[in-house]
């Protein structure tokens, strides 16, 4: 008759990790939710919005030097005030908004489910697998997203700001979700990995 080798037990220690990571989603996705809602709240009257803006090759002078006297310093990011933008500009403002909450409400859901499995003691399998590509996977498509959608709202920012005669960075790109979303498609590589050995010795004792 074939038997299953009954998985690993895990410590009370290890159980406790996995709550606090739980709890830790459950506070990240309220704190989403919230600072989003006031970011909408902020953009959606189109009066002084505050619009973070990146720069490249500018710079300006400051009074930060004895006395106050002036310091030229490289401007790499700044916020600006705006009103009055264009309705595609406030758009793209509140969707890039909308995204951003849904793939890091997406991606803690999807941790939290994984948690969830682990804690009732399925460590691999083919539904854990699946969960942890499908968080690299909605990393890299709202990462992507967010980026055009806050590209068109920063250019479009700066083209009422200047009469459109500005010439600013047209797209700029944050990598570190890039690069979080290849660490969870290495993880899951080797949940599949564990999941073909559990599998293979699966009825030998």
């Amino acid at each position: 008759m074939k038997t299953t080798v009954p998985g690993p037990t895990m410590s009370l220690s290890n159980r406790a990790d996995i709550y606090a990571t739980i709890g830790v989603g459950i506070v990240v996705a309220i704190i989403t939710i919230v600072t989003t809602t006031l970011r909408i709240i902020s953009i959606a009257p189109n009066v002084d919005i505050p619009v973070l803006v990146p720069f490249a090759e500018t710079t300006a002078d400051l009074p930060i030097g004895p006395g106050g006297s002036l310091v030229t310093v490289a401007v790499e990011t700044a916020t600006v005030t705006a009103s009055h933008l264009a309705a595609t500009t406030v758009v793209s403002l509140v969707l890039s908004e909308i995204v951003g909450a849904l793939t890091v409400l997406a991606v803690t859901t999807l941790i939290c489910l994984l948690c969830r499995n682990m804690l009732s003691g399925t460590m691999f399998s083919r539904t854990n697998s699946r969960l942890v590509t499908a968080s690299s996977f909605t990393i890299v498509v709202g990462w992507g997203l967010g980026a055009i959608l806050t590209a068109m709202g920063v250019n479009g920012t700066f083209g009422t700001l200047s009469d459109y005669s500005y010439d600013n960075i047209i797209f700029t790109m944050d990598w570190m979700p890039f690069f979080f979303a290849m660490t969870l498609g290495a993880l899951a590589l080797a949940f599949r990995a564990g999941e073909r050995m559990q599998r293979d010795t699966d009825g030998l004792v």
